[in-house]
């Protein structure tokens, strides 16, 4: 006697999965989102908490996609309706993820550490068509690093064109760099607490 698997048990255990996913990537998601309110930043090796962010939103949209189709396909009564609303939806979840992926700021992140070797700073400097700025960072630990400050320019790249100077002080640092046109600006600032 052999078992037959129909499609609707199949269909259904693929939604099923699929929402388990996106349950999954959902709270991570918001995991990111709680620690960036508290100010504490993710940071692998030139990787933070907004790329991982913009992948687990890419990702999240597609699996949202899914799971609505899924779960809407698995009724036989609504199967047109099902098919028209599954194809905009897998359009428009589409183009979020591609969104969230290619439509944001391209980021350099450099690392500096003071002359005691007590604190490393990332600096992230961020370029989006004629627009630069930089923010300042401190490790905390491993993977997880501390906004400490903030810079901007006149579409002036001031850590990759090297025109800066960082002077250490006894609780941060000097910050002095080039802003455009000829103009120089010095931000000081403090170590995390």
């Amino acid at each position: 006697m052999e078992k037959t698997v129909s499609k609707k048990s199949v269909t259904w255990l693929i939604f099923k999965i699929s929402a388990i996913c996106f349950a999954a990537v959902l709270a991570l998601h918001i995991v990111i989102i709680m620690l960036l309110k508290n100010n504490i930043y993710l940071y692998f090796g030139g990787v933070a908490s907004e790329e991982i962010l913009n992948v687990v939103t890419a990702v999240l949209s597609l699996l949202f996609g899914l799971t609505v189709a899924l779960l809407l396909l698995s009724f036989k009564k609504i199967r047109v309706l099902a098919i028209v609303i599954t194809v905009l939806l897998g359009k428009l979840c589409v183009f979020m993820a591609l969104l969230s992926l290619f439509f944001h700021m391209d980021c350099t992140y450099y690392e500096l550490t003071s002359p005691d070797g007590q604190h490393e700073i990332i600096v992230k400097e961020k370029t989006l068509l004629f627009g630069c700025s930089g923010e300042f960072y401190e490790k905390t630990s491993l993977i997880t690093m501390q906004k400490t400050g903030e810079y901007s320019t006149d579409d002036w790249p001031a850590m990759s064109a090297k025109t800066y100077e960082v002077e250490w002080l006894e609780d941060g640092f000097r910050f002095e760099y080039y802003y455009g046109n000829g103009i120089y600006k010095t931000e000081v600032v403090k170590y995390a607490d």
